[in-house]
């Protein structure tokens, strides 16, 4: 196997959004939202620091830690403690594959991971955040 390479981008995870189609009499525009700028901002702006320009195949994996919401947390002197209701497995939205392209997206922004379409092998999880939000990334090239 090839070089492998792994960092973590610290931060809330925001999913690639949809497309969107806005109307304006007979025009219509088409656009894709900003809610994810700032996200894709950290990962290549890291990717770009961590990396050196990987060219040819290549396998990810993506472990993402997204913050538990303050319901899942009790009140008053424990607060710091989780309600025994609260779900262990990450079960909500963001998607997987949404968290995952916003990522792709921006590594191959950076300039440092060759097109999207060298990727192999794709592996993604998602959890709930034990200390700091943001995902691992582990970027394995294939020789």
């Amino acid at each position: 196997m090839g070089n492998l390479v792994s960092y973590f981008v610290e931060g809330v995870p925001v999913a690639q959004p949809r497309v969107k189609a806005r109307s304006f009499g007979k025009q219509v525009r088409v656009y894709t939202p900003d809610t994810a700028d700032r996200w894709k901002a950290a990962v290549k702006s890291l990717t770009r620091l961590k990396m050196g320009v990987s060219q040819g195949p290549y396998k990810l994996a993506l472990e993402f830690h997204l913050p538990r919401p303050k319901a899942h947390y009790r009140t008053g002197k424990n607060a710091h403690l989780l309600r025994d209701a609260a779900p262990g497995i990450h079960t909500q939205k963001p998607d997987v594959d949404n968290l995952a392209k916003a990522v792709i997206d921006a590594m191959v922004d950076s300039g440092r991971v060759d097109d999207d379409s060298y990727l192999t092998s794709l592996a993604v999880t998602k959890e709930w955040a034990k200390v700091h939000p943001g995902v691992f990334i582990y970027l394995q090239l294939v020789d």
